[in-house]
């Protein structure tokens, strides 16, 4: 990881250079913590396991994105956020601070498919909306997929997930704001920042207000809710602003419905699975890969992953706009195409992060630090981000760190809730230098090759999170 990190500081690094940094990850781990192989091997297997809804998805993901721009579809949609603003700021605002937040809570990573393309479809970079999307989802990360992140987190720890929710939202508060304004700084400028700041304050306000009230009763909607709140405070500005919506923004019914309706398929597919009759199917053929003793990857199937919906979208949205099928296997092996790097990228990842954890390197991390004493609260955070860094899943993370700081808060009596919700709060803050999350992203816009400075501005976004976390805790809890 180390040399991944020290590499995109200087250059844009490829597949080769993800195979090499898990290599030496294997040879230390052979060196310097096991030298039985076959753990090695299988926990390499684990961590790919655990995170194959990504790989899938980082695989069908830029197929999705080359059917949807041969169709049209993705200037359809946004031409149709154009009728709700057309300003370019306010459009930013609706899709990253609004909208996000629900993609976010209910399609879980499947919302790089839609989110990533949306953006640049809206005139963005392809760097610009890759950094947009993952600084303004340093805080939605933690409600992902129904609040899977804070699931883990409370069935690691013992404790009540609406209680970890809510107490998150302290820091979620004004960490809201920064995302807010590191959207509109990356995808416009500093000085739009300035201009648009009591949009920026009101939308971020609505967002943290109904995700915290929510979390106290609903930790799997607190996300959703945020995203809706931001999103009727945007709406009611530009009613007020405008006296209505956009009606100069011309656009066809019927091409708006067919360039809506990949992502309902989605939407829906993703709210059946979860429906009690469906998720009950579906856990009957759930597979669990017992790779070393206490350590379970239950995986499903392909067909009942986010993947697959992602593809049955990329067909609906083809057969809508009447694609020939020369025109659609033209359009899938073209994103498949783009998939290639990218994938061989985040299985190395992936790997490596089953390695660490396997061989024992990440427990390691984790007994040296609760040998710190009173300033481990300070290291906390770190250990978060490092499991969200490592295994590229802030549930994961979640899971890996919990029981420490449990046994570690019944030692040293502290509280216990807080280390836990330190742990949440720093996997979710260091989600905009994720190499997984990285590397999906930008392959969805086919720059693989723009990671450096998509990583440069990860980095300023992660300290200046992690900044805001560690000045709350200095003033509130020293």
């Amino acid at each position: 990881m180390t040399i991944l990190v020290l590499l995109w500081v200087r250059k844009a690094v490829g597949p080769g250079v993800y195979l090499v940094a898990y290599g030496v990850g294997l040879l230390t781990a052979y060196v310097e913590f096991s030298r039985d192989s076959s753990v090695l091997a299988f926990g390499s297997a684990a961590g790919v396991a655990q995170l194959w809804d990504v790989i899938y998805l980082i695989i069908v993901g830029p197929v999705f994105t080359s059917v949807m721009i041969r169709t049209g579809a993705m200037k359809g949609l946004n031409d149709y956020l154009a009728t709700f603003a057309a300003d370019k700021v306010e459009q930013l605002l609706l899709t990253s601070v609004g909208i996000l937040p629900i993609i976010w809570a209910v399609m879980g990573p499947v919302s790089y498919a839609f989110m990533v393309p949306l953006l640049v479809s809206s005139g963005l970079t392809a760097v610009d909306a890759c950094s947009v999307f993952l600084s303004a989802s340093c805080w939605p990360v933690a409600f992902a997929t129904l609040g899977l992140p804070v699931m883990a987190l409370a069935t690691s720890t013992g404790y009540a997930a609406n209680i970890l929710a809510s107490t998150s939202w302290f820091v979620f508060f004004p960490a809201v704001y920064l995302g807010a304004c590191f959207s509109v700084a990356y995808g416009r400028s500093v000085r739009d920042v300035r201009k648009y700041l009591f949009l920026i304050v009101a939308s971020s306000s609505a967002a943290a207000a109904a995700g915290w009230y929510t979390s106290s009763f609903s930790y799997e909607l607190s996300g959703m809710a945020a995203g809706i709140g931001s999103t009727a405070v945007i709406v009611l500005w530009v009613l007020v602003k405008r006296e209505g919506f956009n009606s100069r923004q011309r656009i066809q019914k019927g091409f708006v419905i067919k360039s809506i309706m990949p992502l309902l398929v989605i939407v829906g597919c993703v709210v059946l699975s979860k429906t009690f009759p469906v998720a009950s199917i579906l856990e009957g053929f759930q597979l669990k890969h017992v790779f070393l003793p206490g350590i379970t990857t239950p995986v499903r199937l392909g067909i009942f992953t986010g993947g697959s919906y992602v593809l049955l979208a990329s067909l609906t949205a083809a057969a809508m706009h009447k694609l020939s099928w020369r025109e659609t296997l033209e359009a899938m092996v073209a994103g498949v195409r783009k998939a290639i790097s990218p994938l061989i990228c985040l299985v190395a990842v992936a790997a490596m992060g089953g390695l660490m954890n396997s061989s024992g390197m990440i427990t390691a991390i984790g007994e040296q630090a609760a040998k710190t004493g009173g300033v481990y609260p300070f290291v906390t955070p770190l250990l978060g981000a490092l499991g969200h860094f490592a295994t590229g899943s802030a549930a994961v993370s979640n899971v890996l760190f919990g029981p420490l700081h449990v046994q570690v808060a019944r030692l040293a009596g502290m509280s216990g809730v807080w280390l836990a919700v330190q742990n949440l709060l720093g996997a979710a803050f260091v989600t905009a230098i994720v190499p997984s999350k990285l590397v999906l992203s930008l392959a969805l816009v086919g720059t693989p090759k723009e990671q450096r400075e998509v990583f440069r501005r990860g980095i300023v976004t992660t300290v200046i999170f992690l900044g805001l976390l560690y000045l709350l805790e200095s003033i509130f809890f020293l």
